[in-house]
């Protein structure tokens, strides 16, 4: 018998929405070229490090809201393929969803730094995180990526996770780079093609579940304030040999998100006495970069 949820879960929230995440953000490699930004940044971090007599192959690297790990999975790559290694780097990925932590451990594989932890937790929670593993002031760089930061949608909520910063990043040394996604770049991302009007629902075949396949149909967009919220209805199929399909599970999921203008952004970080705003780039109108130091 299928499983139908009466009640809407994130949209991260199930082993199920965690793949599928990674079936779409296959589709999306246009707006994963933020790994260059977040490189250039780490490049900075190394070279005020050598300045400082520091090794500047032992870094610290912290990435919130990682999801599956894409961001620090391929931030890693991008290391490796400038000729670098990651021996002496400690990497923290952590994420609210556990399903989506548990598939970064499952599929990123890491195993050349000196150290890899991927934890569920919120990025509210950022001062705790750091404090229970005594990295307080140890921390060379903290990225948000893929527009992560959206999700905390009250600036009481965007406040405390600034507030960690000054805890956690290596003075003046440590940045963080906090991805902020444009409203535009909605009419970009393919999951909110699925089953809107006049757009059919893509099929993504399981990798993980063979025979399984999955249906994401968008069911709302609505709007209160700066705050978004999608609605979605998200189905997985067992297709068997004779072509018949039978249905595994049924899930309504929601993912809200809030519009930060720049200016708002610019006010956040400067109500947090200890964080200074270094940058603000642009690339291109899919995300806006802010880098932050202490």
């Amino acid at each position: 018998m299928a499983s139908v949820a009466n009640q809407p879960l994130d949209f991260y929230s199930s082993p199920y929405l965690a793949e599928h995440y990674d079936l779409i953000c296959a589709q999306e490699g246009s707006f994963f070229e933020d790994i260059e930004v977040f490189y250039a940044e780490l490049m900075k971090i190394r070279a005020l490090k050598h300045a400082k007599a520091q090794d500047p192959d032992a870094l610290t690297i912290i990435d919130a809201g990682t999801g599956t790990g894409r961001a620090l999975y391929s931030l890693t790559q991008r290391v490796l393929q400038s000729g670098l290694n990651l021996s002496k780097m400690k990497l923290l990925g952590f994420d609210p969803s556990q399903d989506m932590v548990d598939r970064a451990g499952q599929t990123r594989d890491l195993k050349g730094a000196e150290h890899v932890e991927w934890i569920c937790a919120s990025a509210v929670d950022l001062n705790k995180i750091v404090s229970s593993r005594g990295l307080q002031g140890k921390v060379d760089l903290i990225m948000f990526a893929d527009g992560g930061f959206l999700h905390l949608t009250t600036p009481e909520e965007g406040r405390e996770f600034l507030c960690g910063l000054k805890t956690s990043l290596t003075p003046g040394v440590g940045r963080a780079c906090v991805s902020i996604t444009s409203r535009e770049s909605v009419d970009d991302l393919h999951y909110y093609d699925t089953g809107a009007p006049g757009k059919d629902v893509v099929e993504y075949a399981s990798q993980q579940y063979p025979t399984f396949i999955y249906r994401n149909t968008l069911t709302g967009m609505e709007e209160a304030g700066t705050v978004g919220v999608s609605s979605f209805q998200f189905e997985v199929w067992k297709v068997h040999e004779d072509g018949r399909r039978e249905l595994v599970e049924s899930q309504a999921t929601r993912l809200a998100g809030r519009w930060w203008t720049q200016n708002e952004m610019k006010d956040l970080i400067k109500d947090v006495p200890g964080i200074q705003l270094i940058e603000v780039a642009a690339p291109d109108h899919r995300q806006t970069f802010y880098t932050i130091g202490v």
